[in-house]
């Protein structure tokens, strides 16, 4: 018999994070929706919602879309950001982007790049009851503090965390599950970045300069005009 099992999802961001749920020019940001409209943009059919929390500034969520015209990898979506989804849109034109929601960090979070501690934390929670057993996500990490404050203190960072049965064994006790391919590091700028120290960084303050392959370099200092992401 075919147990249905409630999970807890927490999507947790200190940066910009676009998720996907799966018309020509500039992406389109729009916000002003309730937790629920997010969710259900977000989710596809055959889950059962139990409870949603959303824990962000007020201009710091919305959805997107037109993603595929700016290269983003994602065409319509969630975006999360520790800043405002004003902020998303390019042209990149400024290294100095910066807006305070105000909110504290988050604990999970600050376990995960610890030492250092976060702020503007936006966090989406969802209890859902799934009627299968695969639930898939896409997202993509953006950070402002590319590409010079990589290997500093400023360690935006991006989880993706799960409560709840785990078929394999123990239950899910907040497990992030949003790590770079093959390891146990998670997603942040002093982890996922162009192979060397920021100009406000040092080598030894990263946790690995081994993943550029999974970093798409949108600074306007080190890609010709032509070759920018039309992104902040």
């Amino acid at each position: 018999m075919f147990m249905f099992t409630r999970y807890l999802i927490k999507i947790s961001c200190l940066l910009c994070c676009l998720l996907s749920f799966s018309v020509n020019g500039q992406i389109v940001l729009e916000g002003g929706q309730s937790g629920a409209e997010l969710v259900t943009s977000l989710l596809d059919t055959g889950i059962e919602i139990v409870d949603i929390q959303l824990n962000c500034g007020d201009t710091s969520y919305g959805t997107f879309s037109n993603g595929d015209d700016v290269d983003l990898g994602i065409d319509q979506g969630i975006v999360l950001t520790t800043g405002t989804i004003d902020d998303v849109p390019g042209p990149n034109e400024d290294d100095g982007i910066s807006f305070s929601s105000g909110l504290p960090g988050d604990p999970l979070l600050d376990e995960i790049i610890a030492p250092f501690t976060t702020n503007d934390a936006c966090a989406l929670e969802i209890t859902l009851i799934p009627c299968g057993d695969i639930l898939t996500f896409n997202y993509v990490f953006g950070s402002d503090e590319y590409n010079e404050y990589a290997c500093s203190g400023f360690n935006d960072v991006f989880a993706f965390l799960i409560t709840g049965p785990n078929p394999g064994g123990a239950d899910y006790d907040n497990q992030n599950i949003a790590l770079i391919p093959g390891t146990d590091l998670p997603v942040a700028i002093n982890s996922v970045n162009n192979g060397t120290a920021g100009t406000n960084g040092i080598p030894d303050g990263c946790i690995s300069l081994d993943f550029a392959n999974f970093f798409v370099d949108n600074d306007f200092d080190d890609v010709a005009p032509e070759d920018l992401l039309d992104l902040e």
